[in-house]
């Protein structure tokens, strides 16, 4: 059953891979090279590997039995246990650090390596708050972090290398933000509705993370939120219709995967109708299993999508077991999600550390000690951080007792992960007890051993564990990454109030930005001010602002023509609330930017305008500024239903789905726009995607035709020989555009293109001067085109052809450049001149930063909206 379900698993991603493969070379949807195994790769260790990992044998399912057979106990027992270490780097700790390693590993045990060679373990969990990632993180380092740990397990028994895992959610969980590619989170994703971006935001997630060494995320989180007032799902839900969850939950999935990197849907059976948080008490959940089937719908879609693991809740759902909560409960695991829902791939509890598995399996007097003797935080060698000394010793016994049952109950609910445990001896030793018992059989820990293994043996996690670090610069954080963050940022902007048209701001317009400090207003201030408006800022220590705070926003407030207040859970702050109506009695407009969940929305009917982006970091202001300036329009609707609040006057509820919108106001000068067409043009470009006018047009020119399936891939780099055909084509759809014979044939000038599949084309091209080459007199055909190359051919395109270019565009004189053209295009650059007339002829404005990005690929989609404006645009 496991072999036949992961052979099943693994052939999905090689169809995925095969059907996007050109020319020998393997491509996801970003357009970049799947990583193989490198030099650095498999050289880094050093040890010795056992034979058992180095075995012949290929076929994963009995290569992790032949493994397991030989370990022993202590082994196998290891593998079930995935936990956090202290550090930076494997072997060299502080002494704090060291502390922390004896506090959950034991006497001794001072260095992460020590911890994974004593207890054997099977895996490790990355944190910020343990020092495994900085901020911001150092790739290198978590990089280096992640080789030494491999070394340290390959050195260790049997020599079986780690699951690295770390929870990078995108949006507001995100351990690596900031030095990895930051995304605005799931519902954002969910406003914009595309399956496309979620499962390119996996692709570029999962790639990041395996430049570091990271083979697993404890993600996408498929809980479906349909309680306004939970407190730790939130914006890390998609949002509240079961299907759009489920299918961006596929989507997401499928993304990570494609990389190698396994993904782990999120909290299993569901934790988006608690209105309290795991972490901190036991939450309880009464609907019945109608409404509990809703719930599954993600994780059905993500069983069907082949996710190699699935995380439990500390959740009690009535409708299965009303005793036990998901993550201890046979009838969750075992008979609802294995032989039920028919996953076989690895379950892992949600960490045990937290107190809704804790206090699931503590007594009413044990409850009562934990909270009189202040037991929160004790470790198998201290007491918690407010224990007192006296009672240090009974809170040691008291919570080793405590985890060595939740372990032992979680492995016989089914779970095959122990998930970070702060005693690794009490769950072992309690592992051990009920083998000897007869609580769990040697076949059913044989079992969960297996499907780690197994796991390992298919993700080559046993033969290629370690990370390339020279790999790290040009993969993580590149020019794909950032546009595909961006255009969720952007597509995720959704405007539900917009009184007297308040909305977009008028050029030059003095603005304060202020409000909750959790909302972060200082993203969204600076990037107004590079927009040319003249801002001021104001904010407030905490979520819920004082008195005076609100007074010093009202002061500051005097002096402007627009407030913007970032609100962060107003909904919840009565002191938010006072503020915003505050502001809105000085008579200016008020404009409120909701920076968490959309609920806010309901909770503020003084604001002229409420514009939502989902999230308070860098990625979710990038969109808001571009949404108030009209450099783009909102285009998301909301993800969630947002209710009428009790008690406040004005208050109104707002349907899933609902949206508002304006024209963006970018400065163009007689832009063609393409009109959107009635039917999708391709499988990936529904009708309502930004472009699908222009790739439309590409399509019914025959300039491009995608792909044999009817796909065109919008968001994958455009080599240089399909450009080159793109340009042969729209010169041949041009009756006298040259005096050249285009239809004979000739030989290409290039010595690396001269059989090439364009060939022919790219020839032509070159004869007629706009493909220039390289200097050694090659073409590199496969390379993707940057944006400067662009400007320069479309350039010369219009310079030597006639008909081809719209009325005006080849007449312009050859721009002089006297400043910089953008920021990072200074004067003196290679193809300023182009650059400048590409700007003068509005087929491009650059970025909201004032930026072009000119050494960054550029898209398929962005392809189509040029050559569309390069033929329609008109001068005057």
């Amino acid at each position: 059953m496991l072999s036949s379900y992961f052979h099943s698993k693994y052939s999905l991603r090689n169809k995925l891979l095969a059907s996007v493969a050109i020319s020998g070379i393997v491509f996801t949807g970003l357009g970049f090279v799947t990583p193989t195994a490198t030099a650095a790769e498999s050289t880094h260790f050093s040890g010795a590997t056992s034979s058992a990992v180095k075995t012949a044998n290929t076929d994963p399912h009995e290569r992790a039995v032949a493994l397991r057979n030989q370990m022993s106990l202590d082994e196998k027992l290891g593998q079930l246990i995935w936990t956090h270490v202290y550090g930076s780097d494997a072997n060299q700790v502080t002494e704090k650090q060291a502390a922390s390693n004896e506090a959950v590993f034991g006497t001794g045990i001072t260095t992460p390596a020590a911890a994974i060679q004593h207890w054997k373990l099977g895996g490790v969990l990355y944190f910020n708050w343990s020092d495994n990632i900085g901020r911001p993180a150092d790739l290198q380092q978590i990089a280096s972090l992640s080789n030494g740990l491999q070394d340290a397990a390959r050195a260790t028994g049997t020599g079986v290398p780690l699951a690295i895992t770390v929870d990078q959610e995108g949006g507001l969980v995100a351990r690596l933000r900031g030095s990895t590619t930051d995304f605005p989170g799931n519902m954002a994703l969910g406003a914009t509705r595309s399956t496309e971006l979620a499962q390119q935001q996996g692709v570029v997630m999962g790639r990041e993370l395996k430049a570091v060494g990271i083979n697993v995320d404890f993600a996408p989180v498929a809980d479906v939120n349909t309680n306004p007032q939970n407190p730790v799902i939130g914006i890390r839900s998609i949002g509240s219709d079961p299907k759009l969850v489920a299918d961006l939950t596929k989507a997401q999935v499928l993304g990570l995967q494609s990389e190698g990197v396994s993904a782990t849907a999120k909290h299993f059976p569901g934790h988006g109708d608690t209105s309290s948080d795991s972490h901190t008490s036991l939450p309880v959940v009464n609907y019945d299993r109608a409404t509990l089937d809703q719930h599954l719908e993600p994780f059905r879609a993500a069983i069907a999508a082949e996710t190699d693991m699935i995380m439990t809740a500390h959740v009690i759902v009535k409708a299965i077991d009303p005793q036990q909560p998901a993550t201890l409960s046979k009838a969750v695991l075992t008979d609802l999600l294995r032989d039920e829902m028919g996953f076989q791939g690895i379950i892992t509890t949600d960490a045990i550390d937290m107190e809704g598995a804790q206090l699931a399996v503590m007594t009413e007097e044990e409850i009562q000690h934990y909270n009189d003797w202040k037991c929160k935080g004790t470790t198998s060698i201290n007491g918690g951080k407010n224990t007192a000394p006296e009672n240090a010793e009974a809170c040691i016994d008291l919570m080793k007792k405590i985890r060595g049952e939740v372990t032992v109950k979680a492995v016989a609910a089914g779970s095959d992960i122990v998930l970070n445990t702060y005693d690794v001896s009490a769950s072992v030793e309690a592992l051990k007890t009920a083998l000897q018992d007869g609580t769990l059989s040697e076949d059913h820990i044989n079992a969960s051993v297996d499907r780690v293994l197994e796991w390992k043996a298919r993700r080559g996690v046993l033969d290629s564990p370690n990370a390339d670090l020279s790999q790290i610069d040009t993969t993580v954080k590149n020019g794909e990454a950032k546009y595909i963050a961006s255009q969720i940022s952007s597509l995720a902007t959704t405007l539900v109030r917009n009184k007297n048209q308040v909305l977009p701001l008028p050029a030059g317009a003095k603005v304060l930005v202020t409000g909750s400090t959790y909302g972060n207003p200082e993203k969204l201030e600076p990037r107004l001010a590079n927009f040319g408006f003249r801002t001021s800022y104001e904010t407030t220590k905490k979520l819920n602002p004082t008195d005076e705070e609100i007074a010093k926003q009202v002061a500051a407030a005097s002096n402007v023509d627009y407030i913007i207040y970032t609100a962060y859970r107003a909904y919840t702050s009565t002191q938010q609330q006072k503020a915003v109506k505050a502001l809105a009695e000085t008579g200016k407009p008020v404009i409120v930017v909701v920076t968490h969940v959309p609920y806010d929305s309901a909770a503020l009917p003084q604001a002229n305008a409420v514009l939502n982006i989902y999230g308070n970091q860098d990625p979710n202001h990038e969109g808001a500024a571009r949404a108030l300036t009209g450099l783009i329009s909102p285009r998301g609707s909301l993800p969630v239903s947002v209710p009428a609040i009790a008690g406040i006057e004005g208050s109104r509820s707002l349907p899933y789905g609902y949206s508002l919108t304006y024209p963006s106001r970018v400065p163009v000068i007689d832009r063609a726009l393409a009109p959107a067409p009635e039917e999708a043009p391709f499988q990936d470009v529904p009708v309502n995607r930004t472009f699908a006018g222009e790739i439309n047009w590409l399509k019914t020119t025959g300039i491009s035709t995608g792909w044999d399936d009817n796909t065109f891939h919008p968001l994958e780099g455009i080599s240089r020989e399909a450009f080159a055909a793109f340009l042969y084509r729209l010169i041949d759809s041009k009756p006298g555009a040259t005096q050249m014979d285009l239809h004979e044939d000739i030989t290409s000038p290039f010595m690396d293109y001269q059989n090439g599949k364009f060939s022919n084309e790219v020839a032509h091209v070159a004869r007629l001067g706009i493909i220039k080459g390289w200097p050694d007199g090659t073409f590199r055909p496969e390379e993707k085109i940057s944006r400067e190359a662009v400007a320069a051919m479309l350039h010369r395109m219009c310079e030597e052809t006639r008909f081809v270019c719209a009325t005006g565009l080849n007449t312009l004189p050859v721009p002089e450049v006297s400043g910089n053209v953008f920021s990072d295009v200074p004067a003196g650059a290679m193809f300023a001149a182009d650059i400048q007339w590409f700007k003068q002829t509005q087929i491009t404005t650059g970025y909201p930063d004032f930026t072009f990005r000119p050494q960054e690929p550029v898209h398929r989609d962005a392809i189509a909206a040029f050559l569309y404006r390069l033929t329609k645009n008109r001068i005057r």
